[in-house]
């Protein structure tokens, strides 16, 4: 076999939507392309403009119907399984990487039947990961349990973000299973990319931040899994010791946190940006900032918490399942969720402290080096290479379970 593979990536969800599932797998693939792989991302169609919106060395291929709903017909498995067999017939596939479980993974479980590939599969966090309280998880609805289990037991090789995404597995498939095919991968960062100085005042006149201001910062559409209203909440708290304080959250569908920072009394230290598509204001902000909040109730993983580290910014997380993953006393500080005393007691600490700020700040510098996209990315390619092997052993890509 050619050192450089030939891999189908498929997933239910890619740029231009941002998110942190879309964000790593544009990274993964760039630093496989970079490395003489190639590399072709199987995504559905969208409405309008179905550019990415990044530059970008790997292929993008569209399928299904931009239409509400798609992704349940049948015409998804039948249109994925007919551009697969192309790409096969022109350059035989290496290896599948389903990204997320759910309908990705019955996708990919279906086209199997035919192409009988080696396949990676990559949990990201609703897909698998599940919080009844607020409704989020795809194993909360009916019959989808079932089918993840189906997906899972179907695959060579199973990646795994975080130990938070172990311990949901581990209550999905067998101590064999687990032990046998599932790799511990995590999410990265480009550090270059955050590397470069930056003119900090000029980017909060941009944004409205007042220049002298203390600036806290939080990334992710308002989901109640993110837990912003709890943040905000705590801003009138830190306000009393910190006069100066800002917030800024930037993310999709935020408008609602106006109202409430309003009714509290602080409207005028609440900036919402929206969602920021540009990578390089984004990090702007993230370098403009003192220190990085996420409130969440739940993560996979914490793709930007590590952006964060990237941009030297000292952490506050909430001890939930991926938050808590990425905790590390020298940088971070780990705090009880859903609660704007914590936040509230963590902030002011941090802010009206300098030297902690700094220490830590140049602590997160240090341990993200290893978080790096293109050290990441060969962990992938050694994953596939597992996969390939096990296809080789077994005759079979069903995992016994």
């Amino acid at each position: 076999m050619d050192d450089r593979l030939n891999i189908a990536m498929v997933t239910s969800s890619f740029l231009p939507k941002v998110g942190g599932m879309e964000i790593a797998m544009h990274s993964i693939a760039q630093a496989m392309t970079a490395n003489g792989h190639r590399v072709t991302i199987f995504a559905p169609r969208i409405k309008g403009d179905n550019s990415i919106g990044f530059v970008h060395d790997y292929d993008v291929v569209r399928y299904g119907l931009s239409i509400r709903g798609g992704a349940k017909t049948c015409y998804y498995h039948l249109d994925i399984l007919k551009k697969l067999i192309s790409m096969n017939r022109t350059q035989p596939i290496d290896i599948i990487h389903c990204h997320s479980v759910d309908y990705p993974g019955c996708y990919v479980r279906f086209v199997n039947r035919f192409l009988k590939l080696p396949v990676v599969a990559t949990p990201w966090s609703q897909d698998i990961q599940k919080l009844p309280d607020i409704g989020y998880g795809m194993r909360l609805k009916r019959g989808w349990e079932k089918r993840i289990i189906k997906n899972l037991e179907s695959f060579t090789i199973v990646t795994s973000v975080s130990q938070s995404i172990d311990e949901d597995l581990k209550e999905l498939v067998s101590p064999t299973y687990f032990e046998k095919r599932v790799v511990s991968i995590p999410c990265g960062v480009w550090s270059d990319e955050f590397s470069a100085s930056i003119n900090s005042m000029e980017t909060r006149k941009k944004y409205g931040i007042p220049a002298d201001s203390k600036m806290i910062i939080s990334v992710g559409r308002n989901h109640a899994q993110k837990g912003f209203k709890y943040a905000v909440e705590a801003l009138p708290l830190i306000a009393q010791e910190i006069p100066d304080v800002c917030y800024v959250i930037v993310g999709r569908d935020t408008e609602p946190l106006r109202e409430l920072a309003s009714h509290l009394g602080v409207g005028d230290r609440l900036i919402l940006t929206g969602q920021i598509s540009d990578r390089q204001e984004l990090v702007k902000l993230y370098k403009s900032s003192d220190i990085y909040l996420s409130p969440s109730l739940i993560e996979s993983f914490g793709i930007t918490s590590i952006e964060a580290l990237a941009s030297g910014l000292p952490l506050i997380v909430t001890n939930v399942p991926g938050s808590r993953d990425l905790h590390d006393a020298s940088y971070s500080f780990l705090i009880e969720p859903r609660s704007p005393k914590a936040i509230a007691e963590a902030c002011i600490k941090l802010l009206q402290d300098d030297a902690l700020r700094k220490k830590m700040g140049d602590s997160a510098l240090v341990n993200v080096q290893k978080y790096d996209w293109t050290m990441i990315a060969k962990q992938y390619i050694d994953s596939y290479l597992k996969a390939i092997h096990l296809k080789e052993e077994n005759g079979k890509t069903r995992i016994d379970t």
